[in-house]
């Protein structure tokens, strides 16, 4: 397309777009190869590797007993389309920071549309598959008992690229994490080419209690699953080492995105006054700061954004997750509720929690 451009320059270019990464650098023949996953057509399948092993006698027998955890990535709008240009970019940052995201030592196999990390000498395994019908991304790990530590952190890190590629792509865009169903991936490969998975919701009400056996507002069409098994590969010791979102404080636990989600409900007047002025008036904001707030002649500013930074300003870390969700429940504002607990995973790795700013 560009004979007379310099080909340094432009994959110079390209890579800074993270539309291509180096695959092959060797010095001594000076040759570079690059891999652009939007011409990678190479054929690969989205299953699991089998792992086998050898017995005290030499013979080969399949590895069992693994443990099973995944990630569904939903946006708050269609993004299917937009994923043919998104994914290649999650796929080219992946291989560029792949020894930096797993010490090195972990296998990528990579085709258009997915995604293979395979460590520890195939005990620790990843999928990560993008779906243009669907609108999602799916996140599937396995793993051996002994090995869940590892998994977890190897999942949580590519998780949070996947998000970071989504937030530089999709800046507005609110994305909903859900808890793919471990009974699902459990299954054989070709018995079921559907996956469950559980919102955010779900596994709240699971954690409180509320849901049962069969429940019908559990989104997975099964038996409810356990919560530790769901997000920390059934070890408690994993378990540990996760932070509910809710307990975090806003300046670090809410998203622009969300923060923006919310703001767009409350901005507007409703017909009871439940709006972003009673807020104000719960979190104790004075008349003066209620005067300032009211922007009306000003469309580009949002008085809910204002209360908030105003809350968050005058009482730091104790302006939490759960009480901005409190106080919404006592306004009776539901909508907004789910729109603020949607864009939050239930969980955050204590590693990935960003330092308050």
């Amino acid at each position: 397309m560009f004979p007379d451009s310099s080909v340094v320059k432009l994959v110079s270019l390209l890579q800074t777009m993270e539309l291509c990464s180096t695959v092959v650098d060797d010095s001594e023949t000076e040759t570079v190869e690059f891999e652009f996953m939007s011409l990678n057509f190479v054929e690969a399948s989205d299953h699991f590797v089998d792992y086998d092993d050898n017995d005290d006698d030499g013979n080969r027998r399949r590895q069992s007993g693994w443990v099973y955890g995944g990630v569904r990535l939903v946006g708050s709008r269609g993004i299917g389309l937009q994923l043919t240009g998104i994914f290649p970019r999650i796929q080219a940052r992946l291989h560029r920071q792949l020894e930096a995201l797993t010490g090195g030592g972990c296998g990528l196999e990579q085709w258009y549309g997915g995604s293979r990390l395979v460590a520890l000498s195939s005990t620790v395994q990843v999928i990560i598959s993008a779906s243009i019908d669907c609108h999602t991304i799916d996140i599937k790990c396995r793993t051996t008992p002994s090995c869940r530590l590892a998994a977890f952190r190897l999942m949580a890190s590519v998780c949070h690229l996947v998000t970071n590629v989504l937030a530089d792509c999709l800046p507005s865009l609110s994305v909903e994490q859900q808890s793919l169903s471990i009974a699902d991936l459990s299954k054989p490969p070709m018995s079921s080419s559907i996956l469950s998975a559980y919102a955010p919701r779900d596994v709240r009400q699971m954690l409180d209690g509320y849901l049962t056996k069969n429940d019908e507002s559990s989104s997975a069409s099964h038996a409810v699953e356990n919560v530790v098994d769901l997000v920390a590969f059934g070890s408690t010791d994993v378990f540990s080492m996760l932070t509910p979102s809710a307990s975090l404080p806003l300046s670090v636990g809410l998203s622009v995105s969300t923060r923006r989600a919310v703001a767009k409900l409350l901005d507007q007047s409703h017909p009871t006054g439940h709006d972003w002025c009673m807020l104000a008036v719960l979190i104790g904001l004075g008349s003066e700061e209620l005067e300032n707030m009211d922007h009306s002649s000003r469309s580009d500013i949002s008085p809910t954004d204002g209360c908030l930074a105003s809350w968050i300003r005058r009482d730091g870390d104790s302006a939490t997750v759960s009480a901005l969700a409190t106080k919404l429940s006592t306004l009776g504002r539901y909508d907004a509720l789910d729109s603020l607990l949607s864009g939050l995973p239930v969980f955050i790795y204590k590693s990935f929690i960003p330092t308050s700013q």
